[in-house]
């Protein structure tokens, strides 16, 4: 009681509650803080995961585009080893083989790829994309009615007998007035040691036409 006779009211621990409130809101500030890094963090590292894996997805589309070139080979541009050969006949007018035009029109062979004796020599050990299509024609199909083997073959360092790696056989069948004509593609992926050779052959060459749009062989390392 003050002097006036008026009663006085302390406030006895009104200060302790305050400052544990705002030790409260503190912690809960902090604790957003946490939150908010922890997101930031997260989106940062899928950012830069993203980013990290886009270099893989255009290596792996230009591998796709490359295989898909190989039949349209002008616009093959690349330093690795590749070869698009046509066919051509031999001057004798006999064919002891599959010849190849090597240099032109639509024909060449770059990169560390040999032609030999109707072969294209492996440069470097890969995985290559090989193809051939051979363009056939008889004029008394149905007479001979007879079944043409294409194959693709691969003859290694070590191994005298050539292995076959793509085959197709083509039935001879006339359309009109016993003519008959047909284009056969062959082509896959495959592991080649550097060394190996790769040849295509066709059962019966008197058929072979040799038109450089539809009679082709090659390979490239993908």
């Amino acid at each position: 009681m003050d002097t006036n006779g008026e009663d006085t009211v302390v406030m006895v621990g009104q200060a302790p509650r305050v400052r544990l409130q705002d030790t409260q809101w503190r912690r809960t500030r902090l604790a957003l803080a946490c939150c908010v890094s922890c997101c930031l963090l997260l989106a940062t590292l899928s950012a830069y995961l993203l980013v990290k894996q886009l270099p893989v997805q255009e290596e792996e589309e230009e591998v796709e585009g490359s295989v898909l070139k190989a039949s349209d080979p002008i616009q093959y541009h690349s330093e690795r080893p590749v070869a698009h050969l046509t066919g051509a006949k031999l001057n004798d007018g006999h064919l002891r083989y599959m010849e190849w035009e090597t240099e032109e029109g639509l024909a060449f062979v770059k990169n560390g790829f040999i032609y030999q004796n109707g072969s294209l020599i492996v440069p470097i050990t890969g995985r290559y994309f090989v193809y051939s299509q051979v363009y056939l024609r008889d004029e008394n199909c149905l007479e001979s009615n007879e079944l043409i083997m294409h194959t693709v073959n691969k003859r290694t360092q070590t191994d005298s007998a050539p292995t076959i790696l793509i085959s197709k056989r083509i039935q001879c069948q006339p359309y009109v007035d016993h003519l008959w004509f047909q284009t056969n593609y062959v082509g896959g992926t495959f592991t080649l040691n550097k060394g190996d050779e790769l040849f295509a052959h066709i059962s019966d060459l008197t058929l072979l036409g040799f038109e450089e749009n539809k009679t082709f062989f090659g390979a490239l390392l993908v």
